[in-house]
């Protein structure tokens, strides 16, 4: 039940939404002898976790929203009747990856998988939706903390695209990965902190450009200066405003 309700509300997360509770509910969700429920902070963490997950696709398959295509002539090569059956009825054109897995009950991380094997055997590409063609700025997070980073997306995922990685080592794989537009960095992560960070890609002309915005509990003169000159463009203490976040980036891009 659990794996079922994060597959499903997963298809949500890039969105700004809210969840209301129906007390008039005829039916609820519980497991187990004494019938508990199921704590929505697994599901979230859940999520979270899987999102890192889907960076591993990325750029073939760039969301769950994405629509895989048989290319043409690929099915007359294939004689695999399972391979060929699910290709005939699910991959048609119009699916998303996530209607996909909703109408055949998998995973759609598992299908994401499986499908990438299928696009380096030549049977499969993949096209947006019209929603996700005009594409939207590139945001990277850098942060350690999960609760962090889903507070980040949740905030910009209507205006933005959001990546997020946990360390220094991950975050300059994303950048050489993706066009980044923007970087929001927290100040104290394992390893490299975020001066450090920050000093680092301000040496490397690839990235030497690109704004920076730190995050830190820390607001005081010292940090804020440091900060400075580290190369940051902006200085934010959290917890972070929505709209002050929003505007700030809005400065920069």
């Amino acid at each position: 039940m659990i794996q079922r309700s994060t597959v499903l509300l997963e298809r949500l997360a890039p969105y700004s939404c809210s969840v209301q509770l129906q007390t008039d509910a005829s039916c609820d969700l519980c497991y187990g002898d004494d019938g508990h429920g199921i704590d929505p902070e697994v599901i979230l963490q859940q999520i979270e976790s899987r999102k890192y997950l889907w960076q591993q696709f990325y750029p073939t398959i760039p969301s769950l929203e994405a629509i895989p295509c048989v290319h043409a002539g690929a099915l007359d090569a294939i004689h695999h009747e399972a391979t060929l059956h699910h290709l005939k009825t699910w991959v048609t054109g119009d699916r998303t990856i996530a209607d996909i897995a909703e109408g055949t009950y998998k995973d759609s991380l598992a299908l994401a998988s499986l499908y990438m094997h299928w696009v380096k055997d030549g049977l499969l590409g993949f096209v947006t939706t019209a929603a996700t063609c005009v594409k939207s700025p590139v945001v990277l997070t850098v942060d350690d903390s999960p609760i962090v980073q889903a507070m980040i997306r949740r905030a910009l995922s209507d205006r933005y695209e959001v990546i997020s990685a946990t360390n220094a080592l991950d975050a300059l794989s994303l950048l050489d990965d993706h066009d980044v537009s923007l970087i929001i960095l927290d100040v104290t992560m394992p390893e490299m902190d975020g001066f450090d960070f920050c000093r680092t890609i301000r040496k490397i002309e690839k990235f030497k450009h690109i704004p920076v915005i730190m995050l830190t509990a820390k607001d005081g003169l010292i940090d804020r200066a440091r900060g400075h000159m580290a190369g940051t463009n902006a200085y934010l203490t959290k917890p972070v405003d929505r709209e002050l976040l929003l505007s700030t980036i809005e400065k920069l891009i």
